[in-house]
């Protein structure tokens, strides 16, 4: 399967202090740069981190990309917790966008 580009959007649950907000995500990131081919990029966070959007580029289809961050094979427990919330999109040939430079850079050199 050829690469593709996706958005994994992540919303906490409420209540998650920032801590557990900041663990959760060093992990998530960790298993999404480990099935990417050159690392994940955050593409924007919102309301002190309980949303964020991460992009990367990887052979996996959407679902395995869910999948993994949800039940991972590589740990013994998800870093998702009850309420917290993710979506996995591909991300086609047309946009457009102002400002999120890093966001764009990373798309414009997919």
């Amino acid at each position: 399967m050829a690469s593709r580009v996706y958005l994994v959007q992540i919303r906490f649950a409420d209540g998650a202090d920032q801590r557990r907000i900041l663990e959760s995500m060093r992990e998530i990131n960790d298993l999404l740069s480990r099935m990417s081919e050159s690392g994940a990029r955050i593409a924007w966070t919102a309301a002190e981190n309980q949303m964020v959007g991460l992009l990367l580029k990887s052979e996996k289809p959407a679902r395995a990309i869910f999948n993994e961050i949800h039940s991972p094979m590589t740990s013994t427990a998800s870093p998702f917790l009850s309420g917290d919330q993710a979506i996995v999109l591909e991300v086609g040939e047309d946009m457009a966008g102002n400002g999120f430079s890093s966001c764009w850079a990373f798309l414009q050199h997919r």
